[in-house]
């Protein structure tokens, strides 16, 4: 099992089941809410990074910290990450995929009663339904953009649902 923000396979004892995204303090704190529980921003992550992450904004940059071994000293450490006491960074290997689910949540629950926007300035410990940050999420896209070996697969499934609505929805025809 790959772990979110950690560049290989492994189940530490202290593994946590998912980590969101989107924090679930920001639009979406209730278990019924269907963001909450949504498939598309939730992880497999080590617990001690998802505490560390709580309900920062993604940035880059900050003070280096060690992910694993967890509490080793910079020079000693096999995962460095960085953060600051409202930012965390992620590892270059998944910030594509951060930015693509934050940007899934805001278009499938921005125009819902849950108003997610994503937007330019800070969040943290905030319970507005926004998230931070636009610009760097939209960087993260370009500079890892989805693997071609999945693009097929989702031309695919667009296609898919193309034809859905063009066969149950005949104001298409």
């Amino acid at each position: 099992m790959v772990l979110f923000f950690l560049p290989f396979s492994a189940v530490p004892r202290s593994f946590a089941y998912s980590i969101a995204v989107w924090p679930k303090s920001h639009g979406f704190p209730n278990e019924g809410d269907l963001p909450y529980c949504d498939a598309h921003h939730l992880r497999a992550a080590e617990k001690r990074v998802n505490n560390k992450r709580l309900d920062k904004d993604f940035q880059e940059g900050g003070t280096a910290v060690c992910l694993l071994p967890w509490g080793a000293s910079i020079s000693d450490c096999d995962v460095v990450n960085y953060e600051t006491s409202t930012t965390f960074d992620v590892p270059p290997m998944h910030r594509g995929d951060v930015a693509r689910m934050a940007f899934y949540l805001e278009v499938h629950y921005g125009i819902t009663e849950y108003g997610l926007e994503l937007v330019d300035r800070q969040t943290y410990q905030s319970s507005e339904p926004n998230f931070a940050y636009l610009c760097t999420l939209r960087s993260w896209h370009e500079e890892d953009p989805v693997c071609s070996q999945i693009i097929p697969s989702l031309q695919h499934q667009l296609l898919k649902r193309k034809k859905k609505k063009f066969f149950f929805l005949p104001s298409l025809h």
